[in-house]
Parts: structure tokens; C-alpha cells; sequence
């Protein structure tokens, strides 16, 4: 029987039953030694079929070459060929490992070891029933052919044969670039069926696997080192596409993003709703809650193109509010260019929202840093923001992805976020948010709208309309 130690990040990556579960590290963590070990565990959990227990698994990288260098390697130095419980066959790069199980039950699982430099490999991945496919290194190899080998997954053994316990596909890499389709996969879509488990960074105090590295491994490493790279294969960081440096840098979609979330409604005393809003003939909303521990969540996005303040409300804001959170009391934080009068009519973008029965306020500041601070500030603190993945999902790509310093010619970054409708729109809507949460405005505020009694009954919300 194995008697090996995962770190704690690839027990996690053990213990998860996911469709999809991707190990993510840096370089000499115990990536793939943990993803091999997973397998050969998972093996010994399978159905038993003629008192045998069986699991076949696909192990693919880019290169013949990456793979006997690497992957194989590894998996020899650990389990060493003896021609009768471990087989290596070069010739045709697959290799089966027999095991006994603590309850005597023999099994055994079949890797294939496939490249793709050729066509012909693709079309041989594809025709192929397995248990597992491992994607080594998958930053390198092409998303679509990692969504085509989860289809010949779960395969085998048959469900004649007793069918699977476990399978799916297994991969471990170093950290993807921004914007790259793994990335984006990873951190803007990422699916129900996928789990991501990240180690720590090689240079901090939780750093895995150091135990079985030269003394000074890392150290040695980083002198002279290409930062991006090290981004990648040492800090455990997405690395910045060469197109732009994300502007919100501390941003955790596993941190910062949650499902389900919903408006606190407990009568009149209800914190209010409180609607970052971003106005012009683009204008965009994001609503907002203060939680009772401070947390801000972001509840919802809103955008439109080419409308007027009045149809925007109309429309859209409007319609919303009285659907999802009907019976709150509502603060517009508003671009303080919006409380002057505009040249066709006289009135402001402010005095519409009022209007209609809208506390408003002016944003704080209009200058671009403080906003950046002040989202910044939220996303750094413990329990300071967290965002409705299923109601935002453009304001999550935009601090994931699309909200970039855009890269000069010179490669410096511009000192100004790209003006995109509607990713920066949203963007400006959730910096008025977050400074008005982040702030001293919203004790004041809250004052005024604490509900007076009035001959024993609680004075009426300021929104009229039904």
C-alpha cells in the first residue's frame, strides 16, 4: 500500500469529487507528484469487477519530449518499474500500476501518455474511454481540447464492468496569463462542475513542498527573473497579458464573488438600498447593501446604451427595484457631474432622480485615484465586499479581465483605465459605491432616513411609485 503525505492544498484537491479540478502552483511544489498519488488513491476506490479494481487514465502535454521529462518521470521516480507491479513501456508510452488495497482487493490503473503535436495524436485523444484525463500543464495546452477529453470521461470501466466512483478530468499548471482563455475560464466563467485550488506562494511562510527542495531553491530563482515569470512560477500569480495590467490587482474571484445573495428586508429599519450610478448617455447602476458585520454587498448590475436619465429610469432602474427590492429605502450615489443642468433641459440628471423620490447624493470625489482607492480599500479588507456572481456578471469580468491600464508603445501603462461601454460604465457605478460605503457619508444619510413616528406610525418611504 502507498504511504505518502500530500500538502494541504492537494488534499483538498483529494477530497473534491469535482468534475473539473485544477491544481494551480508554482514551480517544484508537488504538483504533479500530488495529482499521480490522487490517481493511484482514487483507483483503490473504484467498484470491484472479477475481484479486480480498474481505472484508465489519459496524461496529456503538449510534447513527447515534456512528458518523458517530466510527467513520467516523476511518476517512475515514485513508483519505479518492476515489470510485474509497475510496467513502463516506452515504445508505447503507457505504463499500468498494480495495487493492493487495505481490504486485500487488488486493482489497477493504465496510463496513456499522449502528445499533441500532431493531428493525428488529437484524433487518437478522442477515441479513447477512460476514467481520467490528466492535463499536464494545462496553461499550455489548448482549452478546447481539454472540453473535448472531458467527454470520454466516466467511460471506464463500463457500466457493465460496475461503472466509476471517480473521474473527470484532473490537471495541474502554473499560474495562466490574464485574459488568456484558461484564465478567463478559471476566474470570469467558471462553471459549477470546475474546482480550482491554489498553493500559496513559493516565497511565503505557507509555501508548500520546500521540505523536499535544495536549500534556497526559490531564492535562487528569482535573481534576474522575468516578472511575469515570476508571477507565474513562483509568486502564484496571473501573470499581465502584454495588451494591459488589470487595474484592480487585489481582486479574488474565490474571495471577492458569491451566488445567491440577497437584500436584507426587515420592515423599516432595512439598511437602505444604495445605488452606485454612473450617468451620460450610457448611464449604469450597481446596487448595493451594508451587511450588519459592514460588509458591502453588491447585489446587482445595470446598464443601458444611448438613453436619457428618464427612460434609463423608466425602463430599467425603475422596474427592477420594484421587482427585486421592493420595500427598501434607496440612495443614488450619483457622479457629481449629474447634479448640473444639462444644455437641452433643464434638468439634471440629479433633479430626475429626485423627482421620482430618490435620496441622492453627489459622489465624494470625481477624481479617478481616490475612486480606484476606495474599491481597492473594500477588496483588501477582510469581509469588506462581497459580489453576487449571478447578478454582476459584467462588473466581475471587468475586475477580472476587461478594466485594464492599457499597455503604451513604450511599454509603460497609461495612467487612466480604458473608457469601454459598458465594462467601464459599471466600473465608475461601483468606485461611487465603494467610496460612499468606504466613507463617512452614509452615517448622515442614514440618519435622515430613519423612520420618524408619527402619532405611533412609522413615517412612509420616500419612493412612491408601485
Amino acid at each position: 500500500m502507498l504511504h505518502f503525505n500530500l500538502s494541504p492544498t492537494l488534499t483538498r484537491f483529494a477530497q473534491s469529487r469535482a468534475l473539473w479540478r485544477l491544481a494551480l502552483g508554482p514551480v517544484g511544489s508537488g504538483k504533479t507528484s500530488g495529482v499521480y498519488l490522487n490517481l493511484l488513491y482514487q483507483t483503490l476506490e473504484q467498484p470491484v469487477f472479477n475481484g479486480v479494481r480498474r481505472a484508465r487514465c489519459m496524461v496529456i502535454r503538449n510534447t513527447r519530449a515534456q512528458l518523458k521529462d517530466s510527467v513520467i518521470k516523476t511518476m517512475l521516480s515514485m513508483t519505479p518499474h518492476d515489470g510485474h507491479n509497475v510496467i513502463f513501456k516506452e515504445a508505447e508510452l503507457s505504463m499500468t500500476v498494480r495495487l493492493i488495497g487495505d481490504d486485500g482487493i487488488p486493482a489497477e490503473i493504465h496510463f496513456m501518455f499522449r502528445s499533441l503535436e500532431d493531428e493525428k495524436d488529437t484524433q487518437r485523444l478522442l477515441s479513447v474511454e477512460l476514467t481520467w484525463a490528466w492535463i499536464s500543464e494545462f496553461s499550455e495546452v489548448d482549452l478546447k481540447i481539454a472540453k473535448a477529453a472531458v467527454s470520454r470521461c466516466g467511460r471506464y470501466p463500463s457500466k457493465a464492468m460496475g461503472g466509476c466512483t471517480h473521474y473527470g478530468v484532473v490537471a495541474e499548471s502554473n499560474f495562466p496569463v490574464k485574459g488568456s482563455d484558461w484564465y478567463n475560464w478559471i476566474e470570469v466563467e467558471r462553471p459549477a462542475t470546475v474546482e480550482v485550488f491554489k498553493q500559496p506562494s513559493a516565497l511565503s511562510a505557507d509555501a508548500e513542498n520546500v521540505e523536499n527542495l535544495p536549500a534556497g531553491y526559490y531564492e535562487n530563482l528569482i535573481e534576474g527573473a522575468d516578472p511575469r515569470w515570476l508571477q507565474s512560477y513562483v509568486l502564484c500569480e496571473y501573470p499581465d497579458s502584454l495588451l494591459g495590467t488589470t487595474v484592480h490587482k487585489t481582486f479574488d474571484r474565490a474571495v471577492h464573488t458569491g451566488t445567491g445573495l440577497k437584500p436584507i428586508v426587515i420592515g423599516a429599519n432595512s439598511p437602505p438600498l444604495l445605488i452606485g450610478m454612473d450617468c451620460g448617455r450610457n448611464p449604469a447602476a450597481v446596487f448595493g447593501q451594508i451587511q450588519g458585520s459592514g460588509r458591502l454587498n453588491v447585489l446587482h448590475e445595470l446598464s443601458a446604451s444611448n438613453c436619457a436619465m428618464d427612460t434609463f429610469l423608466a425602463k430599467h432602474l425603475m422596474p427592477l427595484i420594484v421587482n427585486r427590492f421592493g420595500g427598501l429605502k434607496c440612495v443614488v450615489i450619483l457622479d457629481p457631474a449629474g447634479f448640473a443642468q444639462g444644455q437641452a433641459t433643464d434638468l439634471s440628471p440629479a433633479k430626475v432622480l429626485q423627482g421620482k423620490g430618490f435620496t441622492v447624493v453627489p459622489a465624494s470625489t470625481n477624481n479617478i485615484q481616490p475612486r480606484l482607492d476606495a474599491v481597492d480599500n473594500l477588496l483588501s479588507m477582510h469581509q469588506g465586499v462581497l459580489i453576487d456572481h449571478d447578478n454582476c456578471p459584467d462588473l466581475i469580468t471587468g475586475l477580472a479581465r476587461d478594466y485594464i491600464f492599457r499597455t503604451k508603445k513604450d511599454g509603460r501603462s497609461e495612467e487612466v483605465p480604458t473608457k469601454d461601454h459598458p465594462v467601464s460604465d459599471l466600473q465608475d457605478s461601483l468606485q461611487y459605491l465603494c467610496l460612499y460605503a468606504g466613507g463617512n457619508q452614509h452615517a448622515a444619510v442614514a440618519r435622515r432616513l430613519r423612520p420618524r413616528s408619527a402619532g405611533g406610525r412609522v413615517a412612509p418611504s420616500p419612493l412612491a411609485w408601485t
